[in-house]
């Protein structure tokens, strides 16, 4: 048993070499971004595809592009795979799963802000979040929509008001709309559990004000309804998420 063990981990890491490219220069024993990119090609998969977010998640990954050889070997070993080919059979079935196990794809959500944003930043960039949001969610919905152009306009408008003070060339090395640990958590629950018209959202809850502050948006520029004023008759796409 010991010694089917010691023959499985050496083709392990067999298979961890050969991705890994010298022109990376992200230090020995790790497999970088010229590697990552022939390994997902050979699993059949385009960068923004949700299954090479599903991979790092497994293998708990630490930054972005790159996998260290312990956690290429915990993370093969944990999936009961030692080729390419039985690697993409696990992902692929892990991210099938998703749809129907809202437990597990929260584990995945929750992974993807440490594991996008930089390590130098407690927050999320506007334009990465919207990158995992569509990741993660594929297409979207109408309040997907509505939400991430309220936040571009939020984006464009502090923009505005930097640049008359600072002037335009110099706005544009700013960026004022981040996205807290606290919003993109709550956020999951927000895209996920409220009526399509938002006519169940709690304006006494403690809801993040990124949040809040759509809330009031939708309610004065999209005719969603106010407070009392609920149609139940009212009809609107219901979200397609699960």
């Amino acid at each position: 048993m010991n010694r089917l063990k010691s023959d499985q981990k050496t083709k392990i890491e067999r298979l961890f070499n050969q991705y890994v490219d010298p022109k990376d220069k992200v230090g020995e024993k790790r497999m970088g971004p010229h590697g990552i990119n022939r390994l997902l090609t050979d699993l059949g998969y385009e960068a923004t595809d949700r299954r090479v977010l599903v991979l790092a998640w497994k293998f708990t990954a630490q930054t972005q592009c790159e996998f260290s050889l312990d956690e290429w070997v915990k993370g093969m070993t944990a999936l009961q795979a030692d080729t390419v080919q039985n690697l993409r059979q696990r992902i692929d079935s892990i991210n099938s799963g998703l749809e129907s196990d809202k437990a597990k794809f929260h584990e995945l959500y929750l992974f993807a802000f440490n594991y996008a944003k930089s390590a130098a930043c407690r927050n999320l960039d506007l334009e990465t979040a919207i990158c995992c949001w569509d990741v993660l969610f594929g297409q979207r919905s109408t309040i997907m929509t509505q939400w991430i152009d309220f936040l571009w306009a939020q984006e464009n408008a502090a923009a505005s008001r930097l640049a008359q003070n600072v002037g335009a060339s110099n706005a544009k090395q700013f960026k004022s709309v981040w996205i807290s640990r606290d919003t993109w958590n709550l956020f999951w629950d927000f895209i996920l559990l409220s009526k399509p018209d938002l006519s169940d959202y709690d304006d006494e809850g403690a809801w993040p004000v990124l949040i809040d502050q759509f809330v009031d948006y939708c309610r004065e520029n999209l005719n969603y309804p106010k407070p009392g004023n609920a149609s139940n008759d009212q009809q609107m796409e219901t979200p397609s998420y699960y």
